[in-house]
């Protein structure tokens, strides 16, 4: 809906396809990062009782140590898991967007702007805080 609103919008405004795909991409990593702070609770919570009724099933694979780890770790990297599948289906559709308004598809035409540049710069100091270190290895895999 809205990412492909967006990339239609931006592709009729500037005309290039590679600008337009970065619009959607920035869409879906928005996104990404407000569905972990919406829905976070609710998905580490319905993880932690998955984890929970395996520890009851088959109690040798899984200990504390380990739970509390693969918990901690998915917790950390919810929004690029999903995002990073997003991102996947729109370059798919990128794809199908070329071949059927029959513009072959040049991996050396794809460029982006100077914008995509100045985001991972942006991203960079995120690493220094404890609180923001989930959103910084969020941003660098999105």
């Amino acid at each position: 809906g809205l990412v492909v609103y967006v990339f239609l919008l931006t592709l009729r405004r500037n005309q290039v396809l590679s600008e337009a795909l970065l619009a959607g991409i920035l869409v879906i990593v928005v996104y990404s990062l407000a569905r972990m702070y919406i829905f976070g609770g609710i998905l580490s919570n319905a993880y932690q009782e998955g984890m929970q009724i395996m520890k009851e099933q088959m109690p040798v694979f899984l200990d504390n140590e380990y739970m509390q780890f693969s918990t901690r770790m998915w917790e950390t990297m919810m929004p690029a898991f999903w995002g990073v599948g997003q991102i996947f289906a729109l370059l798919i559709g990128y794809f199908i967007f070329h071949r059927t308004i029959h513009i072959p598809f040049v991996p050396g035409d794809v460029k982006f702007t100077v914008f995509f540049n100045i985001l991972i710069l942006a991203a960079l100091p995120l690493y220094l805080f404890e609180a923001t270190k989930a959103l910084f290895i969020n941003s660098l895999i999105l």
